[in-house]
């Protein structure tokens, strides 16, 4: 994932996103990946001809990591382990609660609604 600085005018915006490109009639589009199905797709893009990016900055993925000892796996992050001698499956779920708290998740302490369903 990646910062780009923007110029639209005489402000200043911040994107994340994997890559951009410019279109065929002077637009700026940029895309994200799907982390589970790995396909690309736009999140902006913006037609006005006085856009231009102005700088680029590589940003780290979340400081959480998945460490496996034997046949059990631990989770650790900043601020320091929040769970070992799991199994893989409760980890990665562990890391995914960890990455919502981190981007403004509350837990309610109920359960989750259905999907999809009815």
């Amino acid at each position: 994932m990646k910062e780009f600085l923007l110029k639209v005018g005489d402000t200043i915006h911040l994107v994340e996103a994997e890559r951009w490109r410019k279109l065929r009639w002077g637009a700026i589009c940029f895309y994200r990946r799907d982390s589970y199905s790995g396909h690309e797709y736009p999140i902006v893009t913006l037609d006005n001809k006085n856009v231009s990016v102005i700088g680029e900055k590589e940003i780290e993925n979340m400081p959480y990591t998945m460490k496996k000892t034997n046949s059990k796996y631990s989770v650790r992050g900043p601020s320091g382990l929040h769970a070992k001698g799991t199994t893989e499956k409760k980890a990665k779920a562990q890391m995914r609660l960890l990455r919502g708290v981190e981007h403004g998740w509350k837990p309610t302490g109920r359960k989750a609604k259905p999907r999809g369903g009815k």
